[in-house]
């Protein structure tokens, strides 16, 4: 871990189950209030499944029934499978959709559901301390940027999350760019709100918890971002209730340096990150809840200490949906390969939930006759254990379903069967989320890793934002996410743009410099030296020359060297030597 700063407060459980999904918790009972230790689960034993041999000579009737010593009964299908029954969907007296967003209007108000006043509010007092301990500890220099450093506002913060977010729609390839005064390059709009300076401080000391303690182990460390993340993930629950259907799938922060926790997958767009567990809504693509993994500490906090880690982090999702929602039944979890299990199934039916998803065959309690892997092209294989239907299906590749909603039905018109049909169907519901961060994504290359989990964070609270304002328009032409994105910058960086003194910068054109009339050379007042815009190149070693002398005619008042470099500036095309 590169960052060691820390805090006097103690350690924060980031997995607590919230009770209640209308519970009103500001971000103040958060930071400072403990977190209690979730209550252990149930450790009851789970039975092994057994297949006993049998068979029928009704084609219409079960075939084959195996045994292998464990305890439960699978038989396998042919053509009939009437033996399934269904939860009834129900959320009481709750409504999907949006909560408690009425009065919302413009982006701005939908966003602000999430990264509240109360929520910038603190960010702005934990940067400003944290600005202030670091300065004190420093012995600064004359020219130190850290001498003009003033306490951070609101307004401020709030116009900083503005040109964050748009530097997710203009593109450059360093922070530094967003301030040039190349003609190329030169995006009036980022100066005119703050200048490149002020932007470097805030980013630099931004701060969402204090961690004092030196060389802080790493459950202490987290503390710089979980309290966050908690915060977050209430006020996602809190404002809209998901459809049915919902997918539990992960999601990678791409990051890549020194943490103990990060994954690999060479096979993933992005091979190298944090992972965290996410819940969305397969129809809207609404995330409604996640679980960060930072590794043993993650799995020694969740409930199911028998189960497998995927497993384990599945059931906790929707254990928090069912404290946020306590009427709901009949629910519907799609999940990839990595998180299905037969043990898993049978759990969530004890909690109303149906589940469907890919399952490995290599896993337990899969009877042998998915494990043979013998089918020709078309080829169907299907096991039912009550409520719990195996299916593997010979297309290009085998295909190994595990349901307990859908039966063998095959669709007639395209011969798909409707259990990889909706599977399909409902485990896209990450892609919106997914599309926009690839295409708008403003996360920046950062040595500290919880930088990186607070723009993700703010990344999902603007999609979620967006989600929820495109749904009152929903069967209508949508506002696609360029455009809500746009209308939201406008809104943060309104109120600090209208009282900001900045004056916008003109970049200087050949018609200016070149224009065959006077230009008069001064000497700088405050004897300030800079590059020299002809001499100077800073890309070769030594090539650095400097001056305190500048043209005053020219708008931006460019360095130069008296004699040559004056010259030249103002009668070639090309001046630089």
């Amino acid at each position: 871990m590169c960052d060691t700063d820390s805090s006097d407060d103690e350690y924060m459980d980031t997995y607590n189950l919230l009770t209640s999904r209308r519970n009103k918790r500001t971000i103040n009972d958060i930071y400072s209030s403990d977190t209690e230790d979730e209550n252990a689960a149930s450790k009851t034993q789970r039975k092994c499944r057994r297949f006993i041999s049998d068979s029928s000579d009704d084609e219409e009737e079960c075939s084959k029934v195996y045994y292998d010593g464990l305890s439960d009964i699978w038989v396998e299908l042919t053509s009939k499978d009437d033996e399934n029954t269904t939860i009834p969907f129900s959320i009481g007296q709750e409504r999907i959709g949006p909560q408690n967003c009425d009065n919302c209007i413009d982006p701005l108000d939908y966003f602000q559901l999430y990264f509240t006043n109360e929520l910038i509010e603190n960010i702005v007092v934990k940067t400003n301390n944290y600005a202030r301990s670091k300065i004190a500890k420093r012995v600064l220099s004359e020219r130190s940027i850290w001498n003009t450093w003033k306490d951070l506002t609101v307004s401020e913060m709030k116009a900083f999350l503005g040109l964050v977010l748009n530097m997710g729609i203009v593109r450059l390839s360093n922070i530094q760019d967003y301030w040039s005064k190349e003609e190329e390059f030169h995006v009036p709009f980022f100066s005119k709100v703050i200048d490149k300076g002020r932007f470097m401080q805030i980013f630099w000391m931004l701060h969402l918890n204090e961690v004092h303690e030196p060389n802080a182990i790493l459950e202490t460390r987290l503390q710089k971002v979980s309290k966050y993340l908690e915060y977050l993930d209430l006020k996602f629950r809190e404002h809209f209730i998901p459809n049915k259907c919902i997918s539990i799938v992960e999601s990678v922060v791409k990051y890549k340096g020194r943490l103990g926790s990060t994954v690999y997958n060479p096979q993933k767009p992005t091979k190298w990150g944090i992972r965290l567990y996410v819940l969305t809504d397969s129809e809207s693509g609404y995330l409604y809840s996640f679980l960060p993994y930072y590794g043993s500490i993650t799995t020694e906090h969740l409930p199911y200490p028998e189960l497998p880690v995927t497993n384990r982090a599945v059931l906790y999702l929707y254990k928090n949906l069912q404290n946020s929602i306590p009427e709901a039944s009949g629910y519907h979890v799609y999940t990839g390969r990595f998180y299905s299990s037969v043990t898993l199934a049978k759990e969530l039916l004890s909690h109303s939930c149906h589940f469907t998803g890919i399952i490995m065959t290599n896993g337990k309690h899969v009877p042998d006759c998915f494990k043979e892997g013998k089918l020709k092209k078309g080829d169907i294989v299907a096991c039912r254990n009550e409520n719990v239907l195996l299916f593997q299906l010979r297309d290009k590749k085998i295909v190994s379903m595990i349901s307990t909603w859908h039966t063998i039905d095959v669709e007639t018109k395209n011969k798909i069967p409707h259990v990889i049909q909706d599977y399909n169907k409902n485990m896209s519901g990450i892609n919106l989320a997914n599309d926009c961060a690839s295409v708008y994504c403003f996360m920046k290359k950062t040595l500290k890793w919880w930088r990186r989990l607070f723009f993700w964070g703010l990344e999902m609270s603007v999609i979620n934002s967006y989600i929820l304002y495109n749904y009152r328009e929903r069967g209508s032409n949508p506002t696609t996410y360029l455009k809500f994105v746009k209308v939201l910058v406008r809104g943060l960086t309104k109120d600090f743009y209208s009282t900001s003194a900045n004056i916008p910068r003109v970049f200087l054109n050949d018609n200016q410099r070149l224009n065959n009339e006077l230009h008069v050379i001064q000497l700088n007042p405050l004897h300030k030296h800079k590059d020299c815009k002809v001499c100077s190149n800073r890309k070769i070693k030594g090539g650095r020359r400097e001056t305190n002398y500048y043209c005053e005619t020219c708008t931006d008042h460019p360095a130069l060297h008296v004699g040559e470099c004056f010259k030249r500036y103002h009668t070639l095309q090309d001046f630089k030597m």
